[in-house]
């Protein structure tokens, strides 16, 4: 049965109906008890944990991998030895290689930190690798004794460092630690053209190929097996095909899965995903006060800014200003202090930078900046549209008072005429009156003369209130569209907000 299983899995694959993919899922099967997660899957990230611990588990690198059996022999340290330079394009492994270097030249732990030192070039400044760096020699110089080892620096995204860094910092004393024994173990995206003439020479290359896409699948279908993880294929190449085969973001993506639904199916990659991209910004988002530089304290209050004396809008336009002046060709590597913070700390100091600075790669809260009035650009609450407002409200009081004043003027100038034109009907009597009629005669005249009298002294009131109205309500319309519509031009506005306060 063994030798018939073995023709027929020949057969299957000579006619083509075993592929490399279906060996990988042979090899690597789904659990039979597959596990849920727990608190220590939740603390850790798999793309750091999960990087290769054997030789072996490096993939897609046989060259890579013989080179570190012949780097870990022993040497003579008076002998002259060689800097190492890990290239390769971003997802390669060059970390993990150099951790796999380190661990082959010093197996025990404690060792391995005592005489070699890691740093990373995007997470220091000059100042800081420069100390670090003749720190660990000196004091290595006066207390270590070399047997059959060279001590080592790791220096990880050697190529984020700026050439000027590369050239005039650790140049001068590149050859002096040679001399020491003390070599350097550099990682490099893409090739050795990112690094100085002076490194590539004393350097000794050592190219990584990127992973392919059986390679990716396998690194996946292993941490399945290792982990215990329940999967499905179909899920699992939708998970490799949707990070078009990327290690990294796979393998993040698989401890995602894995925490968020305990099981790879392609509804579960599916939702995941959808989700992913719902939620997630296309930028990083950066305060006003992130990317000012110089954040120096007011020198009034004495206070970090923003401030009653220095307001963002003051730093938002200084910040506007400086990012407009950065270099922007596209064609060149992106600043990495650019990237990471917001601001090239390099252009600020040397007016000047040798990278690329896209302004999108970065999105400035504007969020808390006042909002500005459209018709006066003040920022809001705006005093002259508060001025306007009160100024209608007062104009239109004044308008109705006038109106008012004008009807009751009309009207007891109407009553006034009809009174006297009763009086005079009374008064055009020729008739000759004695006794009680001539009393009631001139009683009658009394009464009418009365009421002309007071409709005379109406008339008289509604024309000194027209009188003292008119002034007023005309020198306020021309204050108004003078003085406070300055915005969008004279008597513009005014016309637009009487309109709205009256609607």
């Amino acid at each position: 049965m063994k030798g018939h299983a073995d023709k027929a899995g020949d057969w299957r694959e000579h006619y083509g109906f075993l592929n490399a993919t279906d060996k990988l899922f042979l090899a690597y099967p789904c659990p039979t008890k597959p596990r849920s997660p727990n608190e220590s899957d939740k603390a850790v990230d798999w793309a750091i944990t999960m990087r290769p611990q054997t030789a072996s588990d490096f993939l897609n690198n046989e060259n890579a991998v013989e080179q570190l059996s012949l780097l870990s022999q022993p040497v003579s340290p008076k002998e002259r030895g060689q800097n190492i330079l890990i290239l390769g394009p971003p997802g390669a492994g060059k970390t993990s290689y150099m951790q796999l270097l380190l661990a082959h030249l010093y197996p025990v732990p404690a060792e391995r930190k005592r005489y070699t030192l890691s740093l990373e070039a995007d997470h220091i400044d000059e100042r800081d690798l420069l100390v670090k760096v003749q720190t660990f020699t000196r004091y290595h110089e006066k207390h270590t004794v070399l047997v059959d080892k060279y001590l080592y620096i790791a220096i990880e995204n050697f190529d984020r460092l700026n050439p000027r860094v590369q050239q005039h910092t650790l140049g001068p004393i590149w050859d002096t630690i040679n001399t020491k024994s003390i070599y350097f173990i550099l990682t490099v995206t893409p090739d050795a053209s990112r690094v100085t003439e002076q490194i590539r020479s004393s350097s000794k290359c050592i190219p990584l190929a990127p992973l392919t896409p059986l390679h990716v699948l396998e690194k996946v279908l292993r941490i399945c097996t290792r982990e215990r993880i329940g999967y499905v294929r179909s899920a699992i190449e939708s998970l490799v095909a949707r990070k078009k085969a990327k290690c990294i973001p796979s393998v993040q993506l698989l401890q995602t899965l894995f925490l968020s639904h305990h099981y790879l199916s392609v509804e579960n990659v599916r939702k995941s995903l959808v989700t992913k991209a719902s939620t997630e910004p296309a930028n990083r988002v950066l305060s006003i006060p992130e990317v000012t530089f110089p954040l120096r304290r007011c020198t009034v209050c004495t206070l970090l800014p923003p401030c009653k004396h220095i307001t963002l809008d003051k730093m938002y336009a200084k910040v506007s200003h400086m990012r407009a002046l950065y270099p922007q060709d596209n064609q060149r590597a992106v600043c990495p202090d650019f990237a990471r913070t917001g601001v090239c700390h390099a252009f600020h100091r040397r007016a000047k930078c040798l990278y690329d600075h896209p302004l999108e790669l970065h999105d400035i809260d504007t969020s808390p900046l006042a909002p500005r009035c459209r018709v006066h650009t003040l920022p809001l609450p705006c005093d002259h549209c508060a001025t306007l407002t009160r100024s209608a409200v007062e104009a239109k009081a004044l308008h109705a008072q006038l109106k008012s004043a004008q009807a009751s003027h009309v009207k007891a100038t109407k009553e006034l005429g009809v009174v006297q034109h009763r009086l005079y009907l009374h008064l055009k009597t020729e008739a000759t009156l004695w006794g009680n009629a001539k009393r009631q005669f001139d009683a009658t005249t009394e009464h009418l003369r009365g009421l002309v009298g007071a409709a005379t002294a109406h008339v008289a009131q509604w024309k000194d209130v027209i009188h003292d109205t008119t002034p007023k309500v005309a020198a306020l319309d021309a204050a108004i569209a003078r003085g406070f519509c300055k915005g969008v031009g004279k008597g513009q506005a005014y016309p637009v907000r009487l309109a709205e306060t009256t609607v």
